[in-house]
């Protein structure tokens, strides 16, 4: 048994005992078979309730469930709310809070399967919903890109190889940095995902904002990622910067053969050509 089975049953208990909780809803890694939870996972819950602010942003309903250390709020990937807590013993939750009415239109159009079909489980309904019966899939069917979507998102990568190399010259090292090990990072992450579709097929689960990476990624990819992340020091940026470009470059040139998606080469020649004239004078 895992140590947050604890703190849950503290706070499935107080749903029980407060009017304003409709519906306690355990999903991520304790709720899942796939890459199940250890040790170290956190617990991520769905609260359905009358008015999220009242829970969003207060702290008095937290501090009835265990001893608080940490506590504040960030946006989702969907683009909801969730207020990340910390109780002692360094146990942490995702409480994802939500309205009844929120849930209620999500489970009858359907759009609540993606958040609940990697695994679910109900721990508290006083609602009465029904609950969809899904199997464990991946989120979503994966989708060949358009030729614009493609197209754009190479032409965005090359824009952003020259405007780190300008930052990195005019010594904004922190900026060079982010971008590259940041903004171009999560282009490349997207070319990783249409990379690894491409060869298994569009059944391949690449999870979701690189989670388990490791596991679903092949070998020439993690390889390639090695040298691609830097140190904070003008000299570590030019040698991971020209390594995320070829693995981007490698990646997108696999995904366009695969799928018939118009290559940029005149872009990619500019651009890496420029960044390499000026990066080698400059070192």
């Amino acid at each position: 048994m895992v140590p947050q089975t604890g703190l849950l049953e503290q706070i499935v208990n107080y749903g029980k005992g407060d009017a304003r909780i409709s519906a306690v809803v355990l999903i991520g890694s304790h709720a899942r078979a796939e890459v199940p939870a250890d040790v170290f996972s956190d617990l991520d819950v769905v609260l359905v309730v009358d008015e999220p602010e009242n829970f969003l942003f207060t702290d008095s309903w937290l501090e009835q469930i265990g001893t608080l250390r940490l506590s504040f709020v960030e946006p989702t990937i969907g683009g909801d709310l969730e207020r990340r807590v910390v109780f002692d013993d360094a146990m942490d939750v995702d409480f994802l809070i939500l309205s009844r009415a929120t849930v209620h239109a999500a489970l009858s159009g359907g759009e609540a399967n993606a958040l609940l079909c990697r695994g679910y489980r109900v721990l508290l309904d006083k609602t009465g919903y029904d609950w969809p019966l899904l199997e464990p899939v991946p989120t979503d069917r994966y989708e060949i890109p358009s030729a614009d979507t493609f197209g754009n998102l190479v032409q965005d990568f090359w824009f952003h190889a020259m405007w780190s190399t300008k930052k990195w010259l005019r010594g904004e090292l922190w900026v060079a940095k982010y971008c590259i090990d940041v903004y171009m990072k999560t282009k490349l992450l997207w070319m990783i995902e249409q990379y690894e579709h491409a060869v298994h097929g569009p059944e391949y689960d690449t999870w979701f904002g690189g989670r388990f990476l490791d596991r679903w990624a092949d070998e020439p990819v993690i390889s390639g990622l090695t040298q691609s992340f830097a140190t904070y020091s003008e000299t570590a940026l030019p040698s991971a910067l020209f390594a995320t470009m070829d693995l981007f470059r490698t990646l997108a040139r696999h995904v366009s053969e695969a799928y018939q998606l118009p290559y940029p080469v005149a872009t990619d020649t500019y651009s890496s050509g420029w960044v390499e004239r000026q990066l080698h004078c400059g070192s």
